[in-house]
């Protein structure tokens, strides 16, 4: 596989609360962010929080780093 088709492969951004998992969107190795929420569809770059609609836990994409 070469970089360039790496860069654009996408992967889920689930919680993993329960099965099957909830999908709270989808996100590229660039840090682009893709939502969809109700019936509208968001492309985020940077940092978003999401709160899973079963559980509530609040998760962030990137994931936040431990402070040292």
């Amino acid at each position: 596989m070469d970089a360039e088709s790496e860069s654009s492969m996408v992967h889920r951004w689930e919680c993993h609360c329960g099965m099957p998992p909830i999908l709270l969107g989808t996100f590229d190795e660039a840090g682009n962010v893709y939502v969809s929420i109700r019936k509208r569809h968001y492309h985020v770059i940077g940092r978003i929080t999401a709160t899973c609609p079963r559980c509530g836990a609040v998760r962030h994409r990137p994931p936040e780093r431990p402070q040292s």
